[in-house]
């Protein structure tokens, strides 16, 4: 796979992942682009780490195949995923050059705080364009 014109997104179990999630499907459909669906588990808080990581990039896992299914259902076209580990805005900032465009959602806390409020910190360690979906918010 050519990731240099790759288009990736950063996903966790959210309303707001799932809306980046197609928003970049969508994208990477019209510019008859590859997708790298990407998840990072955070394993920096783990008190226990041999139990803990284990099912922290177990469960990771299973959220990135349920994905890539949701949007291979949905699109024809190359899709492949990774597990990331780290924080979230580090891992994903340092996946950055390897592609085209990152997409990540916001709005949604993770451990750490919010992706979106780290913002203006982490996204200067993504070296190219980077997206951040914002979810439309429910009145």
């Amino acid at each position: 796979m050519h990731t240099s014109r790759s288009i990736a997104v950063g996903i966790k179990d959210s309303p707001q992942s799932e809306a980046a999630l197609f928003w970049a499907a969508r994208r990477a459909d019209r510019h008859k682009a590859p997708l790298v669906i990407l998840h990072v588990a955070d394993d920096r808080w783990s008190l226990n780490p041999g139990a803990w990581n284990g099912q922290l990039k177990g469960a990771g896992e299973q959220l990135l195949e349920a994905a890539a299914a949701k949007v291979k259902s949905q699109f024809k076209m190359e899709v492949t995923t990774e597990l990331l580990t780290g924080s979230v805005a580090g891992a994903l900032g340092d996946y950055g050059p390897k592609v085209s465009l990152m997409v990540v959602g916001s709005g949604s806390p993770h451990l750490g705080g919010h992706l979106d409020r780290q913002g203006p910190a982490d996204s200067r360690r993504v070296s190219g364009p980077c997206w951040c979906y914002r979810h439309p918010r429910r009145r």
